[in-house]
């Protein structure tokens, strides 16, 4: 038989009385962001899965540029020089104006191109 004036339950440790108490405040401060992230959750589960839609390129995408508009060489010059032997209609020297002036048995073209 238990003793009149004692309690038979023993005194918890009030290390485990704040922890428990931490734990149910940590609880009911939770609850509402659970809540909150369960309805988002529901509204992203409620939405049809819908893939977005992509516009692609029906033309090539063309930068400009400044540069690039390089034409090939004219290979002007002097084609035949002093001494050699040429044929008749051989061109010896192509030139953009007169820098040289036919002289006897040479011809002039329209481009002032000098041939044999």
């Amino acid at each position: 038989q238990p003793f009149a004036g004692s309690c038979s339950r023993r005194r918890a440790d009030p290390a485990a009385q704040s922890s428990q108490r931490w734990h149910q405040q940590a609880q009911l401060t939770a609850a509402p962001r659970i809540k909150a992230m369960l309805r988002s959750l529901a509204l992203l589960l409620r939405r049809p899965a819908t893939r977005p839609q992509i516009r692609t390129a029906t033309k090539k995408a063309g930068g400009s540029s400044k540069n690039g508009r390089t034409s090939p060489g004219q290979r002007l010059g002097v084609k035949r020089f002093g001494g050699q032997k040429v044929n008749a209609g051989e061109i010896l020297v192509r030139q953009r104006g007169t820098r040289y002036v036919a002289g006897d048995q040479v011809g002039r073209g329209r481009d002032d191109t000098l041939y044999a």
